[in-house]
């Protein structure tokens, strides 16, 4: 919820971690640029990892996260 709509554009990129589970990889669109693989969630992830559920993180040169309007 916390993420502009509009940005994300599911990829075909997964990965499994041991501890966590399966994550989601997402294409990042912004500044009129796309950045493959640049974002991923764990959508389900295994029970003991529950807290990052829905979760996205995000990792490019180039992007510029903001957190409650600052950056970050």
């Amino acid at each position: 919820g916390d993420v502009v709509a509009g940005h994300l554009q599911p990829s075909h990129t997964t990965t499994t971690d041991p501890y966590i589970g399966a994550a989601t990889y997402w294409h990042v669109h912004a500044g009129g640029e796309r950045y493959d693989d640049a974002a991923w969630s764990y959508e389900l992830p295994r029970a003991e990892a529950m807290k990052l559920a829905g979760l996205v993180c995000f990792d490019a040169d180039g992007i510029a996260v903001e957190l409650d309007g600052s950056p970050g």
